[in-house]
């Protein structure tokens, strides 16, 4: 007996039920794929963003003790580390507020008082 009466599910049933399952498994699996991606995609660019932040605090770091250098003729004992870890907390704050806090701004001129003891 064919129609659906009974309990029975015709060819066409069937076939339009099994199509459709499909399509929603590969709609499911596209969206888990392009979250996936958008993640990953947010991790490289947080990862590029931290690396830039430290490579340009590195090089004013550099500048800011050569140029220190040049201008003291007395020789200054400052742990590179100590302005490294200045400069990349102000080039962070830059980058996430578009200008420098009071604080950092007072950071500034300590690290400047060190050299000119």
């Amino acid at each position: 007996m064919h129609g659906g009466t009974g309990g029975n599910l015709d060819t066409k049933t069937i076939i339009a039920l099994l199509l459709s399952s499909a399509a929603i498994g590969a709609v499911v699996s596209a969206a888990i794929t392009a979250i996936a991606q958008s993640r990953e995609l947010k991790r490289e660019r947080v990862a590029r963003q931290k690396e830039l932040i430290f490579k340009v605090s590195v090089e004013l770091s550099k500048a800011y003790l050569e140029r220190v250098a040049k201008a003291s003729s007395a020789l200054v004992s400052v742990p590179e580390v100590t302005v490294l870890d200045t400069m990349h907390r102000i080039v962070t704050e830059v980058f996430e507020h578009g200008s420098l806090s009071k604080d950092s701004k007072e950071d500034l001129a300590i690290v400047a008082e060190m050299f000119s003891r």
